[in-house]
């Protein structure tokens, strides 16, 4: 078990975007990211091609939901997603969660997102972390967790 969290943890260091700070505060970062915000831009891509609809948002509380596809795993269709973000920050963290569970199937799983909204190489990002808890046997607990990281943006990833 400790080799699975080491190698858990060593993927996780080596996937890991590595954004220097010119690459997030670059020259024309604040134009090309200005008028993005997770208040106003309502759908987001990951790089899989998954994509999070951003519903409601109540910019006085940070709370926000929406719907979440998933187009790895044994999602189908859209799924319902709840979460907060930082208010008073031009670079708030957040998170949501989705639990994998509509009229269409029941994953017995559920996933949740933490992390920052910043401006990469001038495109409005979400850089998160994420942990996918799948239903399991008392004995199967240790496997029941996996953490993974994912990139949103505006725009469908080029797949």
């Amino acid at each position: 078990m400790k080799l699975a969290i080491l190698l858990s943890s060593l993927t996780l260091l080596l996937l890991w975007p590595q954004y220097s700070t010119a690459e997030r505060l670059g020259d024309n970062a604040s134009a090309n990211c200005s008028g993005f915000s997770l208040v106003n831009t309502s759908k987001w891509y990951n790089e899989l091609g998954s994509i999070m609809i951003i519903d409601k948002v109540d910019p006085s509380t940070g709370i926000f939901t929406g719907q979440y596809y998933s187009a790895v795993g044994e999602a189908e269709k859209f799924y319902i997603l709840v979460g907060r973000y930082d208010t008073a920050s031009d670079s708030p963290t957040l998170g949501w969660t989705v639990s994998y569970q509509n009229q269409y199937k029941n994953a017995h799983s559920t996933c949740t997102w933490s992390g920052q909204q910043q401006c990469v190489s001038g495109t409005p990002t979400l850089l998160t972390t994420w942990l996918l808890t799948s239903q399991t046997e008392p004995s199967d607990n240790w496997k029941s967790t996996n953490v993974g990281i994912n990139v949103f943006t505006p725009s469908p990833p080029k797949i």
